[in-house]
């Protein structure tokens, strides 16, 4: 017996929500948020952390009878476990110097796409060399 019925498609649903999301987390991190940051572990931890907090939660496990409150509870506890792993990984990273506002920035950008599934507006080339300055003027 196979896995899909013959002309169903549904079951690459999961598959591909995972794909996407995992695609935007870590394009958004690699080329927008976090330059300087070595690529290969950044995307590793955090696809892994994406996916075990996903199926802990059951982030994926929606259908088209779900209530929309338990859509938008199982959007808001992805997203504070996220929250909560990114500060795990810049605090076990203290040579990274990442910025507290630069991952508040990155989770938005990420529960922005979550919730309307559209590419971030937060998404810029600067942010971290805008920090530095206004703490080099901050330090005068």
């Amino acid at each position: 017996m196979s896995l899909f019925k013959q002309g169903r498609y549904s079951g690459f649903i999961r598959p591909i929500s995972y794909t996407v999301d995992l695609a935007v987390i870590n394009i958004l991190g690699i080329f927008c948020f976090f330059k300087e940051i070595p690529a290969l572990n950044f995307v590793f931890l955090i696809s892994l952390g994406w996916t075990i907090i996903a199926l802990i939660t059951q982030f994926y496990e929606v259908y088209r009878y779900s209530f929309i409150t338990r859509v938008l509870n199982l959007l808001v506890r992805q997203i504070l476990f996220f929250t909560l792993l990114m500060f795990a990984y810049s605090g076990f990273n203290v040579k990274l110097e990442l910025y507290p506002i630069v991952v508040l920035k990155y989770i938005l950008s990420v529960s922005r796409f979550q919730y309307s599934s559209t590419e971030c507006s937060f998404c810029s080339k600067n942010t971290v060399e805008h920090l530095e300055r206004t703490q080099e003027k901050q330090s005068y």
